[in-house]
């Protein structure tokens, strides 16, 4: 048995952070979809040192996730 490639484990765990992205962004306004990698940018508590890929998408997620919580139910 041959021991997994790490660049694919990295590549198949960034797609499904993406995916979890993309599903806590369902029912988001376009004007907060623009806003929101940016509102996730500014929460990153070193945004501009040690920030990776999967760091960001983890805090898109909670993002996504506060922006909805705030949305006012209709």
């Amino acid at each position: 048995m041959s021991a997994a490639n790490p660049e694919v484990i990295t590549s198949w765990f960034l797609s499904k952070q993406l995916l979890d992205a993309a599903e806590a962004c369902e029912g988001l306004s376009g004007r907060t979809l623009r806003k929101l990698p940016f509102l996730a940018h500014a929460a990153l508590a070193m945004p501009f040192g040690g920030c990776t890929a999967s760091r960001f998408l983890v805090q898109m997620v909670e993002t996504a996730k506060r922006e909805r919580s705030e949305m006012p139910d209709c």
